[in-house]
């Protein structure tokens, strides 16, 4: 019902004559037309008459909204899209447009709110849907509410069945008029005998067993949800059947409440009167003030104004449409079906096919018109659908309105009897039941109310003309005459009399006179005080200090007493102690509230208390009695202290013996005599863990020792104890830790076995649960496969760990042996664990021993080994792995090989390797088990070098020696790159080697032990290392003789005079063995102290032929030079000049002073020493180059200058056969510093 319809039925109130004395509202509460007398009725039926022109006026003005409640499917399919919407049409959209709200209506099991995951989409601005999630919560009765600007709210309901429902209804609401009996039908295949109902969600079990329900003369209060369900599982599902009943507030073609006296219209095609305005509601598909027009298949709403397809004259079926109450919903015109999807058989129509087509030859499903040949007889009408008599009992134009008449025959137009006498719950009419004009008193009655209160006595006269109120008398028994305080006339002939303020229950019997007439009211009509019936009862949930009463609305016909009813009174009061205590009022504010609960605190524990709730109906002494009430016991409360563990001991080690005191019988908070205790409740649990608690519950027998069976041997506890009273758990008493007794172990877990060639390493778990303190262990062993084998044994005493480890030797290689272990604690041993086998086999070998080097070459490297110790099976190969790590040659790749070599023996030579490589070697030895630990050695093949090529001599280094005495400077040749050595490689060093003692001129292969190289040593032999340094010698020049250090080599200085052959080669260790490369011949010859450059080797002849020509040629020019010099001296010349030297090195400052050279006495020619000779070929052959000679004989000086340099003096003796001749030198020289 629209807010706005509310709003007409209060100003109904107001606009009521203001010359009625009874009002209407007063009636409709006072006077239920079930219960009404006959007088009653009339009177009422006279007022209404008085005031509906008013009442019909103003209820039209409240037109309904044009909205419609529209399902995409008439049953919720459980996939895909699936909406529900609210549509607006015509004038409706301006108001309302797409204001809908949605919720369901109550709980039919897939829950009381929208489902989870629903949207909502506005479309077209006139509507918006309600999109439901796939699954078992789209089935329901939704609601939805439409919001006009006018402050009207139009509700419409729908009913969404699933489509997979194990019960379907036959339709999915049904509509009824006030006092019809109705019958609601499920259809299913599930027995009848597992049914249930419910109404409103309650249950109902005086239906089960039931696929059908009948209600007879159907009241307001019926009008709802009905389920009908085989379990709860099912319901949840939305698996079940579920409808509405409509019960329209009126009777049978009338409307305006509470009344009901006005006559509906005629509404064709299906159309439905509304009770509450008295407008024709149309099925869709239908429209005009009486439904009278029909719009065709593919329309819908009040003016037929929406389309179910812009382009699909089918687009309706399969829809449902829910409009106001009490239409409810149905299928469009021209469709049937629970689905709405099935055309209307030949001779039916409308909407949901339930209208019958009275033509000749059929008509239209959707409009109900003729095709053609007028109608059949008896029948007339565009539609064929106006009878022209009725069935008896049924009136009007459609024959749709029952007779008002008490033999059910009346006046096919008007609706008059023919008897005159009114049916139950109709009023006479004077045209219906009075039509004469003598006196007669018709009624005299009170107004009901409440015993104890007072009343009106009302004494209605009827004459034509009407009676005098001063004919009128009222007087009691005693013939005392009452007070009249109103009067007046209804409906021009009847004479109404007031007698107010008369106390119903006074016991007094009353008259009425009118002339000679009198009328006597024998007893005051009371209404009996409404109570529940025992069957309806409050229930009340007790706890300890309070309790939760909770009752059903009173319901009239079943409860005691009359109605309506306006509040509840709860009071409670303790059993056959005292009076009721009031504890709270309800006033109904829903009508639509069917329970109601009450809670009630400050009770005490474990008291017995009676409760009962009061039904109040209007009135000052409406309430009831307190006759209906429970009696209830309050629960024990919570105790406030907990019992206390004194002690336990284990004499088992699988139990406790646990001993507890209860302290103070008042906390137990139970029984006020002494207490009471139902049962103890134990917990355990292993001490110091979060495992899961172990519970027992002992019923209290007397005794305070209990004993906890079930427990694990030697292990810790934690215990806690508390107790039940009736109905609550004391607290927990403090833990208490006690421990059971040792036991035998459980076997030992993963028994594993490794086996060797002779041994066997045994490994086993410590057992789970141990049961006690392990002590030892006992190892059994013995020959699987001999039965004539013993069994020997070993004890583990020692070092016992949570995973143990014991080796079995002196085993039988390849045997089968089978191991056992068991445990010991103090009561003794454990059970063996499982038998584990295994056979004493290879092992993996340790590595190979003494690997070494044989032999090398260039290209092999030959190896030697012996097998590894302790044996650990039969070695079936070997791997050898080798990877070159540096090498000599630049040009060399490295790489890495590894291969299994299948042999006897322990020998293996390596091929294809790189000249003058390092390589890293491994060598592991397998047996069937697997590889073992490899050897590792690094070694080096050999290499050759064609030394001149490597260490070519060039013209400057030939050039470039220069002499100081003991000490010379050489360049030194860097390794070309056709040698391909890299200057970058470690593993070789550059070598100075210096051989003396040799003739100068020799050009032979030197005769050079190599085994014999080493430094610097006077007694050794005539050649030495005088430099180690590294391949690449960043300075390029070496002193040859300076006394330092290199590679370990002393460079002693070189010794005056004496004739050196200096080799440069090289010396490479690859093998830990040096190895030295030289050419058969001297690189280089030079003589200490002599200026002289001496090159053995040119590259071609001509050079050695012609230079060894220019020398002799020059000597020969010497010598005589030197024999003029020598004669000019003997003729008187005693001073010599001294020659000036210079070096090669640049400008070099001279200091060469005089001295006087005196003959001591003259000296026959002297031959020529043949090293003077040689100085003067040098100086000849090398131009401007001058050394620093010294001989064995010679004498050095030292002295410092003054600018840091040093002076080396040279005295030499040149010596001849009788004479001798001094020569003294000094010369300064910045590169010599010693």
């Amino acid at each position: 019902m629209s807010t706005s319809r509310k709003k007409i039925f209060c100003r109904v109130d107001v606009l009521q004559s203001q010359e009625a004395k009874v009002q209407p509202k007063q009636l409709s509460n006072n006077f239920p037309l079930k219960t009404m007398t006959h007088a009653q009725r009339t009177l009422t039926m006279n007022v209404l008459l008085h005031w509906s022109i008013v009442c019909l006026a103003t209820v039209l003005t409240g037109a309904r909204l044009d909205v419609t409640f529209l399902n995409v499917k008439t049953t919720a399919i459980s996939n895909g899209n699936f909406f529900i919407g609210g549509y607006s049409g015509s004038d409706a959209v301006s108001t309302v447009g797409s204001r809908f709200s949605y919720g369901r209506i109550l709980d039919t099991g897939t829950g009381s709110e929208l489902p989870t995951e629903s949207f909502y989409r506005s479309r077209y601005g006139y509507s918006k849907r309600l999109y439901l999630p796939m699954g078992a919560s789209r089935p329901g009765v939704y609601y939805c509410d439409a919001d006009a600007n006018t402050g009207e709210t139009e509700r419409l309901q729908t009913v969404l069945v699933a489509e997979e429902a194990d019960i379907k209804p036959d339709s999915p609401t049904k509509t009824v008029s006030l006092g019809d009996d109705v019958t609601l039908i499920m259809t299913t295949s599930i027995s009848e005998a597992l049914l249930k109902w419910r109404h409103d969600g309650i249950h109902k079990p005086e239906w089960n067993g039931q696929s059908s329900i009948m209600i007879s003369y159907a009241k307001t209060c019926d009008a709802g949800i009905y389920e009908c369900y085989s379990s709860e599982s099912q319901r949840s599902q939305g698996k079940h059947g579920f409808m509405r009943l409509i019960v329209r507030g009126c009777r049978d073609g009338h409307w305006g409440p509470p009344a009901c006296m006005l006559p509906c219209p005629t509404c064709y095609n299906g159309g439905m009167c509304n009770s509450d305005t008295g407008e024709c509601i149309c099925p869709p598909g239908f429209r005009g003030r009486n439904c009278e027009t029909g719009c065709g298949k593919n329309r819908w709403g009040m003016t037929c104004g929406r389309k179910c397809s812009s382009g699909n004259s089918d687009g309706c079926r399969t829809s449902m449409y829910c409009l106001a109450d009490p239409y409810g919903c149905s299928c469009s015109a021209s469709y049937g079906g629970m689905d709405c999807a099935a055309d209307c058989p030949n001779g039916k129509y409308g909407a949901g096919c339930t209208q019958i087509c009275h033509c000749v030859n059929g008509c239209d499903g959707a409009t109900g018109e003729c095709h053609n040949g007028g109608c059949l007889q008896g029948w007339s009408g565009s539609k064929c659908n106006v009878p022209d008599s009725c069935e008896d009992g049924f009136y009007g134009e459609l024959c749709n309105y029952k007779c008002p008449c008490s033999d059910g025959v009346c006046n096919k137009t008007t609706g008059s009897c023919s008897n005159g006498e009114c049916a139950i719950g109709w009023f006479k009419v004077y045209k219906d039941c009075q039509r004469d004009g003598s006196l007669k008193i018709w009624f005299l009655y009170n107004i009901k109310v409440n015993p104890g209160e007072l009343t009106s006595i009302i004494c209605e006269v009827g004459r034509n003309p009407s009676v005098s109120p001063d004919d009128v008398a009222l007087i009691d028994q005693s013939g005392i005459p009452i007070t009249r305080t109103s009067h007046y006339v209804r409906g021009m002939y009847i004479s109404v009399s007031n007698y107010s303020s008369v106390p119903v229950d006074n016991g007094l019997q009353y008259t009425c006179r009118v002339g000679n007439q009198a009328k006597q009211l024998k007893s005051f009509d009371k209404y009996v005080l409404p109570k529940f019936s025992l069957s309806n009862k409050p229930a009340v949930k007790p706890k300890a200090t309070q309790v939760t009463v909770t009752w059903d609305k009173w319901r009239e016909g079943i409860d005691f007493g009359d109605g309506p009813v306006e509040a509840y009174a709860v009071y409670y009061k303790k059993t056959a102690h005292g009076d009721w205590t009031a504890h709270q009022n309800f006033t109904l504010t829903n009508p639509d509230q069917t329970t109601y609960s009450a809670d009630i605190a400050g009770l005490d524990w474990s008291t017995v208390y009676d409760f009962t709730v009061t039904v109040r109906r209007p009135g000052s002494k409406g309430e009831g009695s307190k006759d209906t009430y429970t009696t209830t016991t309050t629960l024990c409360d919570v105790p406030t202290e907990g019992p206390k563990i004194t002690g336990a001991t284990s004499g088992h080690p699988n139990t406790l013996l646990v001993n507890l005191t209860v302290s103070d019988p008042t906390k137990i908070k139970c029984d006020r005599n002494g207490g009471y205790i139902k049962s103890f409740h134990w917990r355990y649990r292993k001490a110091n863990t979060q495992d899961k608690y172990g519970e027992k519950v002992v019923y209290d027998g007397g005794a305070r020792t209990f004993t906890i069976h079930g427990l694990l041997a030697f292990t810790e506890y934690e215990l806690m104890v508390s107790f039940n009273n009736r109905d609550e758990q004391s607290p927990w008493s403090s833990v208490h830790t006690a421990r059971t007794a040792e036991d035998v172990p459980s076997k030992p877990r993963n028994v594993t076995l490794i086996p060797a060639v002779s041994t066997m390493q045994l490994i086993w778990v410590i057992p789970a649960p141990t049961n006690g303190i392990i002590k030892k262990y006992l190892i059994t062993y013995w020959e699987t496969d001999n039965e004539t084998t013993t069994w020997e044994q070993k004890e583990v005493t020692e070092n016992l760990q949570d995973v143990n480890t014991y080796l079995i030797s002196n085993l039988t290689y390849k045997v089968s042996y089978t191991v056992q272990v068991s445990a010991f604690t103090s009561p003794g041993p454990g059970n063996f664990s499982d038998t584990v086998n295994a056979s004493t086999t290879d092992a993996i070998p340790g590595k190979p021993r003494s690997l070494e080097v044989i032999d090398t070459k260039e290209k092999e490297i030959k190896l030697s080994w012996v097998e590894p110790f302790p044996f650990r099976g039969n070695i079936i190969c070997y791997e050898i792995s080798y990877r070159s790590t540096e090498s000599v040659f630049k040009t060399t790749e490295l790489r890495f090989e590894s291969f299994p070599v299948h042999i006897d023996g322990t020998a293996y030579i390596l091929e294809d390797l790189s000249p003058g490589t390092i390589y890293e070697i491994k060598v592991n030895a397998s047996t069937e088990r697997g590889f073992g630990e490899a050897a590792t050695l690094f070694a080096g093949t050999s290499f050759t070098v064609d030394i001149p090529a490597a260490l070519p001599i060039t013209e400057d280094i030939k050039n470039d020696i220069n002499q100081y005495g003991t000490v010379t400077r050489v360049s030194l040749p860097s390794v070309s790159d056709e040698s391909g050595i890299s200057e970058e490689t470690q593993l070789i060093d550059y070598v100075i080697l210096l051989e003396y003692d040799q003739n100068i001129d020799k050009r032979g292969k030197r005769d050079i032990d190599a085994s014999r190289l080493g430094g610097y040593n006077e007694t050794g032999p005539a050649y030495y290392i005088t430099a180690l340094l590294p391949l690449k010698w960043p300075q390029q020049k070496f002193y040859i003789g300076d006394g330092g250090v290199y590679g370990g080599y002393t460079n002693v200085p070189l010794t005056i005079g004496r004739q050196y052959s200096v080799y440069y080669g090289l010396k490479s260790q690859l093998n830990g063995e040096p190895f030295y490369h030289f050419d058969e011949r001297p690189s280089i010859r030079v003589r200490a102290g002599v200026t002289k450059n001496v090159y053995l080797y040119s590259s071609t002849a001509s050079i050695v032929v012609s230079v060894v020509a220019l020398v002799v040629i020059v000597c020969l020019v010497v010598v005589l030079v030197s024999t003029i010099r020598r004669q000019n001296k003997r003729k008187g010349s005693k001073e010599y000049d001294i020659i000036n030297l210079w070096t090669t090195r640049g400008p070099m400052e001279e200091d060469v002073s005089r001295q006087e050279m005196k003959d001591e006495q003259d000296k026959p020619q002297a031959r020529h020493h043949d090293g003077v000779l040689h100085y003067a070929c040098v100086n000849v052959l090398t131009q401007n180059s001058s050394y620093l000679a010294s001989s064995p004989n010679s004498q050095e000086r030292r002295e410092d200058d003054d600018e840091g340099g040093t002076y080396i003096g040279l005295v030499k003796e040149l010596q001849s056969e009788s004479e001798y001749t001094t020569l003294s030198t000094t010369v300064k020289h910045p590169d010599i510093k010693h």
